[in-house]
């Protein structure tokens, strides 16, 4: 752990659990035991928090800073890795069918219906050419349009994890790409990991509702999609 949490946990030693609330300012115990318990759990507050563990254990303010970054810099790694692990674990092949954001329909009915907007494919329904005939049937049967969404745009075909193949509206195949495009349903609600504090979560949470656009051949089609970070 960092210097902080170890400065913390010698404080704790001398003074105990409620008195050391008492030097961070709280007259709330119970309130500054909750954000003590987290904080003892994961090495890591709300910044509002560490602040009055650092004054609490006389830590100088730029030393501090360095060593929360740092702090966060590994458990994001962490959370990576564990989100990576577990959307593996649960992949099936898919299509993720692409829109051009046009629906005026509010954010929560986008959520709600984000998954019409993932097809999941059978071991028999791999193949390109058949994939291709799936986009061309489902752009007709929608008539170029997903509700709440917009137009659509393109396809993708997303046949193992780490590989993506954009097809056009017409079945071609317009471009490969060696790493999943995410959502996969374009939205997914963030799931908040082990160890995860709440700053984090938040900040995951509001990169994830960033919107971006992808590349087809020079072509670029925006999409809704979720960033990783």
């Amino acid at each position: 752990m960092h210097i902080l949490y170890k400065m913390v946990q010698d404080k704790l030693a001398v003074v105990g659990r409620h008195d050391f609330v008492k030097l961070a300012g709280y007259r709330n115990i119970a309130k500054g035991l909750r954000h003590l318990d987290k904080f003892l759990a994961s090495g890591d507050a709300p910044d509002f928090f560490i602040i009055r563990l650092r004054d609490a254990v006389g830590l100088a303010p730029e030393e501090c800073d360095v060593a929360i970054a740092e702090h966060r810099k590994v458990l994001r790694e962490k959370e990576e890795r564990e989100q990576e692990a577990y959307l593996r674990s649960v992949f099936k092949p898919h299509l993720i069918v692409g829109t051009d954001g046009s629906s005026q329909a509010p954010v929560f009915m986008k959520i709600f219906l984000s998954h019409r907007r993932t097809i999941y494919l059978p071991e028999d329904k791999l193949h390109e050419e058949k994939v291709a005939e799936i986009v061309r049937d489902h752009f007709a049967k929608h008539k170029g349009y997903m509700e709440a969404f917009g137009k659509i745009t393109c396809y993708i075909f997303r046949p193992i994890y780490d590989e993506s193949i954009i097809f056009g509206i017409d079945g071609s195949v317009l471009e490969r790409v060696n790493r999943p495009l995410w959502g996969p349903t374009g939205f997914s609600v963030a799931e908040k990991w082990p160890n995860d504090s709440d700053q984090h979560f938040q900040e995951r949470t509001r990169e994830r509702l960033k919107i971006i656009s992808i590349s087809c051949n020079g072509w670029n089609p925006p999409a809704l999609f979720l960033v990783p970070r």
